[in-house]
């Protein structure tokens, strides 16, 4: 037993290697994203040692800052979806693309539910993780959550939860060419 034990404990370590060897390369893939990086200011006056609040954030440390999203998802999101989102005209069309809005089958005055479609998987799921994290925060998003589990039941929650944001800081309008600075 001790042989096959150690044949396991050494996988994990190799495996645990190879995702921090991944997770480097995904970090030095986002720093080569010129528009990901934190504005610089070429202000001559300014002060030297900005205070703390004032620090100009880069998209992954702003997309990290949103409740129940970590480093992981915020690589995620900006992987899948990029940082220029004039693509989408609105937060809606964001949320139809990675098909969490849920189709409405009509057939003359009746109207059913209809499924929300495959979508892009991984954004898909990392917001599922994103939501459910925030659910159990104190802010905005987790009151959000609680009253639709009050009105819609725990499993279902999560799904519309996701929709919540809907790319708040992603989609909203950012300037002429919406482009996440």
């Amino acid at each position: 037993h001790a042989e096959l034990a150690r044949m396991l404990l050494d996988q994990i370590d190799s495996l645990s290697a190879k995702v921090e060897s991944l997770t480097t390369r995904i970090g030095a893939m986002i720093d080569i994203i010129g528009a990901a990086a934190a504005p610089v200011c070429d202000d001559v006056d300014a002060d030297p040692v900005p205070d703390a609040g004032t620090r100009a954030l880069s998209a992954l440390d702003r997309l990290d800052e949103v409740p129940g999203i970590g480093v992981r998802a915020a690589q995620v999101v900006i992987a899948e979806i990029g940082l220029n989102m004039g693509q989408f005209r609105t937060s809606d069309h964001l949320s139809s693309w990675v098909k969490l809005s849920p189709r409405t089958i009509q057939s003359g005055s009746k109207t059913r539910p209809g499924k929300t479609g495959k979508g892009n998987c991984y954004l898909k799921s990392v917001l599922g993780e994103a939501a459910i994290a925030a659910a159990k925060t104190d802010t905005f998003l987790g009151e959000r959550y609680r009253r639709l589990v009050r009105r819609c039941g725990k499993h279902q929650s999560p799904c519309r939860c996701r929709t919540i944001d809907r790319g708040r800081d992603l989609a909203s309008p950012r300037g002429p060419d919406r482009t996440v600075p």
